[in-house]
């Protein structure tokens, strides 16, 4: 598998996408929705409803261009969207609508997770006989989960060093040292889903089926 340029490539992209998806930007927005904007739980699970459903129809879309589409271009416009959307957070306030900020964020995020996912799954099972995809698809999820876990890890390092009251009983008391924090870590995104974007450009990944 490592000896594929493609695949090592797509794995790098994959990781760092996968870090900024469930280690920075999910996670977070969590924090801000609940601690910032006070909304109940239930509220949250609203707000979210929106990635499954754009990912229902961006899988579509996949699915019905990938064999017109080349891969390289799908797994580019992914990155732009991780990279958009972390500039989206980035900038966020306080007190700005969810239909001015939240939602939009939640749209490219969700873009880039299913388009990023797909072609990176397709050129591992690409790079493996019929017989041995399986062990491709693992080391694939295997690689992207590991990686959520290490940038859960970088964000809260980030997040800690940045806000002392992170994760203590006081962490609520300063809301807007808080939402600096936070942003702190959508600016490590930002650096991270850029890289990605400038490794897409090295792909050599045409279309399938």
């Amino acid at each position: 598998l490592f000896k594929s340029k493609n695949f090592c490539i797509c794995m790098v992209i994959a990781s760092l996408s996968w870090m900024t998806f469930f280690g920075v930007l999910n996670y977070n927005t969590i924090i801000y929705f609940e601690d910032i904007k006070g909304y109940s739980a239930i509220i949250v699970a609203c707000c979210f409803l929106t990635q499954p459903i754009v990912g229902i129809i961006v899988n579509l879309f996949a699915g019905l261009t990938m064999h017109i589409i080349p891969g390289k271009v799908l797994i580019s416009v992914g990155c732009m969207g991780f990279f958009g959307a972390t500039i989206i957070w980035a900038t966020m306030t306080a007190d700005r609508n969810y239909f001015m900020g939240p939602f939009w964020g939640f749209i490219l995020l969700t873009i880039g997770a299913d388009l990023v996912y797909n072609c990176s799954n397709r050129v591992t099972l690409s790079a493996r006989e019929k017989h041995l995809q399986s062990r491709g698809a693992w080391t694939f999820n295997t690689i992207i989960q590991l990686s959520s876990a290490v940038g859960l890890g970088l964000n809260s390092t980030i997040f800690m060093s940045t806000y002392c009251n992170c994760g203590t009983s006081l962490q609520n008391d300063d809301l807007s040292s808080l939402l600096i924090g936070i942003e702190c870590t959508y600016y490590f995104g930002i650096a991270i889903t850029d890289f990605s974007f400038m490794l897409s450009l090295f792909l050599k990944v045409g279309v399938v089926g």
